[in-house]
């Protein structure tokens, strides 16, 4: 029997489908951006999130999807290009953001449409895996995300009891009214060094990602204070670790009833996270401290002497969705020997679905399709929770999200996801019994060389110069922040990760530099490159200051002196202060240097000589072989006049 038509009192509803297409979206469709998010999150942002907003979004990974004649934006998200802290690595990795569907368009397909969209592009941008921070964590395991990791917030009274740390107390703790300029170098390089101990770590830009850390929302600043910032420092002056905090001070009849809030804390080792927390729990006119976002084992939980009585609250953190299945499974290390053959099963990407092999190790991992029989079945969510070693493959198997298909496999493979390995700044544990084998090293192109060149491309006018596979780790590359303050432009091309560590092509172009006060906290992310930076600061107009460089004075040579010395001898006026010196731009003559035999103050003054009006003669140069022996011949063939005498 065919129905014709509606039975007696039955109600129709006609729902028009109209196709959903995501397309990307760029600044000019800020206004309609931003509204959506609003409608979506509920919140009517201040003029000041906005801006650090603008700053954050990367236009070129917004995307969206419009509704209706005229068509109208009811769905949005973004992408934010990072990196991921994974077992032994890390990994190019998608960072979701500003994911919202407009009211009017919920359960309409605008989400799916939207995520399927977002995981197509990151696996042609050759990102293995795809991260987010949830505001509705029920949302994205049906995504393929799975949860790796959680956090955990704290009230601690003040004075809680610490346990001893020897060395706490040997270091310098300084508070100080947080300002993004002077501090956000800082905080940025002390961030990314702690990033990189821990799996799950997600690297923040040197731009707008760790300003937004100093970004105060009008709720958190009700009541409260101007942000403050506390660094605690070691005997030579190194900044072990810093906290950012505000402060909301009440009155009752008893006296001050104040709270500290802890918005981020971030220490290199046990000894800098025990003096941290020892100056934050003792401020004045404060009966609370309030911490937020601490992993469930973070070092805080084991100083404290009662961890009850800071009434721990759990909540997820970091979601992992794998995108492309085999180069990330092979990215990562693993303690133990691991050869296992997993079924997985995911929806939305196909290529992921299947039998793959996994074998590896300690030293290194490979992963391919396979037709032999599965040890473990498990979907691509599960599989993305254990992938960095902090949900257990067997914990999950009991949960039934694990089936165990060859008796014995599971125990062997849970081993193997997970990470005992305990690291610390400049040194990493590992137990003994591992079998090493031969391996290639693409070693990146070293900074410290690149700079001479990128300093020569700025100052000589028509120059346009690409410097390939020049190694970006942030402790080397202060001289790109200060030259870029500068005036410089210098570009980042193809970013990717070599030898395990971040490379980029440089595209350096001809620009008028302008003097600046350098900040002390550039220093140490910079401390062989000042010798040219001595250079461009006297090609630049005005003044520059260079401050807290005091380590020159017992580098290869005084460096201060020398260069001093040499920039006076080709006409340039500089005065030298104790850690540094002041700099007055201006034009460089011709004369003769002395290097002192110090190789980087030699390659310094052969860069001053391009733009010098008359030849500049180097003596004692022998000692450039030490660093760059093919110095003469490289620059040469860029458009250096270097002629090597005896």
């Amino acid at each position: 029997m065919a129905a014709t038509g509606p039975l007696p009192g039955e109600r129709i509803v006609r729902v028009k489908v109209e196709p959903l297409e995501v397309r990307p979206l760029s600044a000019a469709d800020e206004a309609e951006f931003f509204e959506v998010d609003q409608w979506a999150f509920g919140f009517d942002p201040a003029d000041a999130e906005l801006d650090a907003a603008r700053e954050e979004l990367e236009w070129d990974r917004v995307a969206g999807v419009r509704l209706g004649d005229p068509p109208k934006l009811v769905g949005i998200h973004a992408v934010l290009t990072q990196t991921l802290t994974v077992p032994g690595g890390s990994l190019a990795c998608a960072g979701l953001t500003w994911v919202g569907v407009h009211p009017t368009a919920r359960r309409r397909g605008v989400l799916r449409a939207m995520m399927r969209y977002h995981l197509d592009d990151a696996r042609d941008r050759g990102e293995p895996v795809s991260a987010l921070f949830a505001a509705e964590p029920a949302i994205y395991g049906r995504f393929g995300y799975g949860l790796t990791s959680s956090w955990v917030e704290l009230t601690l009274g003040r004075g809680a009891a610490l346990r001893d740390v020897p060395g706490s107390d040997r270091l310098v703790a300084s508070f100080e009214t947080a300002d993004r300029t002077e501090h956000g170098p800082l905080v940025a390089d002390v961030f990314e060094r702690a990033r990189l101990t821990r799996p799950g770590g997600v690297s923040r830009s040197r731009g707008a990602l760790w300003d937004s850390a100093f970004v105060m929302p009008p709720s958190a600043q009700r009541g409260h204070d101007l942000l403050r910032l506390l660094t605690v420092r070691d005997a030579g002056g190194d900044v072990r670790g810093y906290a950012l905090f505000t402060r909301r001070v009440d009155w009752s009849s008893t006296g001050a009833d104040g709270t500290v809030s802890v918005r981020e804390a971030v220490a290199l080792d046990p000894v800098a996270e025990h003096a941290l927390w020892t100056r934050l729990l003792d401020l004045d006119l404060t009966s609370k401290v309030e911490v937020r976002r601490r992993a469930v084992d973070d070092v805080l939980l084991h100083l404290l002497v009662d961890v009850r009585a800071a009434n721990p609250r759990f909540s997820d953190a970091l979601w992992v969705r794998v995108v492309d299945l085999p180069t990330a499974l092979a990215a990562r290390r693993y303690p133990v020997p691991v050869d296992v053959v997993l079924q997985v099963a995911d929806e939305l990407c196909v290529s992921n679905a299947g039998r793959w092999r996994l074998e590896g190790g300690p030293d290194g991992a490979s992963c391919t399709r396979t037709d032999a029989a599965a040890d473990l079945a498990l979907g691509v969510r599960d599989l993305a929770s254990a992938f960095l070693g902090g949900q257990s493959l067997l914990a999950l198997a009991n949960a039934g999200l694990v089936g165990e298909l060859r008796p014995g496999a599971l125990f062997r493979a849970a081993a193997a996801f997970g990470w005992p390995i305990e690291f610390a700044p400049g040194r990493a544990r590992l137990g003994g019994g591992h079998r090493l084998r031969a391996t290639d090293v693409d070693v990146p192109g070293d900074f410290s060389a690149a700079a001479f060149f990128i300093v020569a491309a700025t100052l000589v006018p028509g120059s346009e110069l690409v410097l390939r596979g020049v190694g970006l780790n942030p402790r080397r590359t202060g001289l790109l922040e200060v030259l870029r303050a500068m005036g410089a432009d210098i570009a980042e091309e193809n970013r990717r990760e070599q030898g395990g560590e971040v490379v980029a092509d440089l595209v350096v172009r001809h620009a008028p530099l302008q003097g600046i006060d350098v900040a002390p906290a550039h220093v140490p992310d910079m401390i062989d490159e000042f010798p040219i930076l001595f250079v461009a600061a006297a090609a630049a107009r005005g003044t520059t200051t260079i401050r807290g460089a005091s380590e020159l004075r017992v580098k290869e040579s005084d460096r201060i002196a020398t260069m001093a010395t040499g920039l006076r001898a080709l006409g340039i006026e500089v005065r030298e202060t104790e850690d540094g010196a002041v700099i007055e731009g201006g034009v460089f003559g011709g004369g003769r240097i002395d290097s002192a035999g110090d190789h980087r103050v030699a390659m310094s003054f052969a860069v001053a000589g391009l733009v010098a009006s008359a030849a500049v003669e180097i003596a004692d140069c022998a000692n450039v072989a030490t660093s760059f022996p093919d110095f003469p011949a490289a620059a040469n063939a860029v458009g250096f006049a270097v002629t090597p005498t005896i």
